[in-house]
């Protein structure tokens, strides 16, 4: 069972720890999230058994807007463009 140790001195521990990429550590117990904490609040993570690291490809589009040229309706126009982020995370349990 993990333990997640807080800059507070308050020991918190679940049935498992997701450690974001950014720094956030989220509490599960069960399926469920439990709580979550900033990187500024933690103070070290312990785990007697598996860590092992787990990746999401997220998909979102942008919105850039220029002025028209010729031809186009309006004076402004927004194109929309992908844009493809690789999120990582680590899994304590």
């Amino acid at each position: 069972m993990p333990n997640l140790y807080l800059k507070s001195g308050e020991e918190v521990d679940g049935d498992r720890v997701i450690i974001k990429e950014n720094g956030w550590a989220f509490v599960l117990r069960g399926e469920e999230i439990d709580a979550g904490y900033p990187p500024s609040e933690i103070e070290k993570v312990e785990a007697d058994d598996d860590v092992y690291t787990d990746s999401y490809l997220h998909e979102e589009e942008y919105g850039e807007t220029r002025k028209a040229q010729p031809g186009e309706r309006g004076e402004s126009v927004t194109e929309f463009k992908p844009v493809h982020k690789i999120e990582l995370e680590y899994h304590v349990e």
